[in-house]
């Protein structure tokens, strides 16, 4: 913590204010804060990471405009994934980096903020700074004795932006966007979180995906590396770390560009965690039973504390499910779905994926071309019909980039459709959504052009033949809202092609029902990228 509380007086985030000099209106705002310490595995290797953090929930919100003034955007995850496939299809340079104390980078603007420091926080900080021009004031700013405010304790006026409080994540998105700016970087138009370098052609030969303070940096050659290298630490003085090489641990997952024209991604320290922690010592053969839909709300509900560990648990297998392992997306899927009112049968379910797990720690995506040679976008788009108890469908969605799924989606659709039809068009019509954006992400990022085939796979004939027409041909289906048919425009300006493939080399299939056999196999090869159709 005192090297945190270093940083801070290092960056000038703060100034000490005596505690007479605040204004009663002042005093209301002041924000507690805390110092956390967390133990953080890199490398293979415990290191103890120690953060000061504004209690943010204590802010004046009705000031703001939540949007424009505090949210900060997020990365999607199909972008990080259809840039990785890209350098690794082109054989360029991969480096991961991270920005120190990030956050103590950005100017807060705006109305004052005041942050208490207790005792300890503030017997630490004037331990530290030696040598500011507050370092006198110190002996004072403990002893000052105070009505309503703790003697020992010091209160801070911000100039910078400190962890915790609300405008502080986009005060730094501003910041480090600036910076990228200034160095000639340009923001992608479909992912705020992009930013890509051009030469004197229009020719993209570097791109930057940022998730708050860690960077994926993907360029063409040594030279622009080092030279992007050398301008940001300029801009961040107080210490970025670089990663170079083949293989790369960034936002949990290892990078393994070791593979020429590829890119293995993993999870498998993360998952060996989850597994001891749970004290699985089972090995299943599938994430899931065909029971997995059925449910009993008479079974025994967990108690607090058990249902507090499922819900932490499925949160868990949910982010590795989104970024490596699509293969257990259904079933995880499904378990988000109970953790308000766990039952003892919902525990099994879960426990019957983590023995999945144990045994498949090592599977994740791989990507890379197709077996052509070619970064082709096509997509692949099934439902499984009245599938749960209260007649609902399951959706499935996996648009692929190359070799591999770059974005997938399992979900329960929300209407209840009337045939199985209806419930294709309606997983048929959110997956041109999703692949509208990521044809124009592809475009702008030069992986694709405007004239390259995008195919969608449909393995229901009524529904192709309701998309082609345009209408409805029956009686069963007129009730079926326009919207579902909007993937019509595309089809007939040539922007997408609707093709029907045979149910068994659905690759979405596995993503709407709970598979056993050959074919869950088969699908998870070709959908992690570790076979062709």
């Amino acid at each position: 913590m005192a090297l945190e509380m270093l940083g801070i007086v290092k960056r000038k985030v703060w100034r000490p204010r005596l505690k007479r000099t605040l204004t009663k209106s002042q005093r209301k705002r002041i924000l507690p804060c805390i110092g956390l310490v967390k133990s953080k595995i890199k490398e293979g290797k415990e290191k103890l990471k120690s953060r000061l953090v504004g209690d943010g929930s204590k802010q004046d919100k009705s000031n703001m405009d939540v949007y424009k003034e505090v949210s900060s955007p997020t990365g999607m995850v199909s972008s990080l994934m259809a840039l990785i496939t890209n350098s690794a299809v082109k054989g360029w340079k991969n480096v991961t980096f991270d920005i120190g104390q990030a956050y103590l980078n950005a100017e807060l603007t705006g109305e004052k903020v005041f942050v208490k420091l207790d005792r300890v926080m503030a017997r630490i900080l004037s331990e530290v700074d030696v040598d500011s021009e507050f370092t006198h004031l110190y002996e004072e700013l403990l002893q000052e004795e105070d009505e309503e405010l703790q003697q020992g304790t010091i209160i801070v006026e911000l100039d910078k932006a400190l962890y915790g409080c609300i405008q502080s994540a986009r005060a730094w998105c501003n910041t480090f966007s600036s910076a990228l700016i200034k160095l000639g970087f340009t923001v992608n138009k479909r992912d705020p979180c992009v930013f890509n370098l051009f030469d004197k052609s229009d020719k993209i030969v570097a791109s930057i995906f940022i998730h708050v303070d860690d960077g994926y940096l993907s360029c063409e050659n040594d030279k622009i590396f080092e030279e992007f290298k050398t301008e940001i630490t300029k801009i961040f003085t107080h210490g970025v770390s670089w990663t170079e090489g083949d293989i790369h641990e960034y936002l949990g997952m290892v990078l393994d560009f070791s593979e020429s024209g590829k890119c293995h991604l993993t999870m498998k320290s993360y998952i060996e965690r989850i597994v001891k922690e749970w004290n699985i010592d089972i090995k299943k053969d599938y994430p899931h039973t065909r029971e997995l839909f059925n449910v009993d709300d008479k079974k025994e509900k967990l108690g607090k504390q058990d249902a507090g560990l499922f819900h932490r648990r499925v949160g868990q297998l949910l982010y590795l499910a989104t970024h490596v392992r699509p293969d257990i997306l259904v079933s995880v899927i499904f378990l988000t779905s109970r953790v308000q009112n766990p039952t003892v049968e919902d525990r099994k379910k879960l426990i019957q994926c983590l023995g999945y797990l144990n045994g498949t720690s090592h599977l994740g995506l791989c990507l890379k071309a197709d077996k052509n040679g070619l970064m082709k976008l096509s997509c692949f788009a099934d439902a499984s019909f009245n599938v749960h108890p209260d007649a609902k469908s399951q959706g499935g969605i996996a648009i692929f980039l190359g070799g591999a799924v770059t974005l997938y989606k399992s979900y329960k659709i929300k209407m209840v459709n009337k045939s199985v039809a209806e419930s294709e068009l309606s997983v048929l019509s959110d997956a041109t959504s999703l692949l509208v954006h990521e044809r124009e992400f592809a475009i702008e990022q030069q992986m694709i052009t405007a004239y390259d085939e995008v195919i969608i796979h449909e393995d229901n004939t009524a529904a192709i033949h309701l998309v082609k027409n345009g209408r409805s041909t029956s009686d069963r289906t007129k009730h079926i809202a326009l919207r579902h048919f909007f993937i019509k425009q595309y089809l007939d300006d040539g922007t997408f092609s609707l093709q029907r493939c045979e149910s068994e080399n659905m690759i979405a299939d596995i993503l709407t029902k709970p598979l056993q056999g050959e074919q869950f196999y088969k699908l998870r090869a070709v959908l992690l990228g570790h076979a062709e159709l």
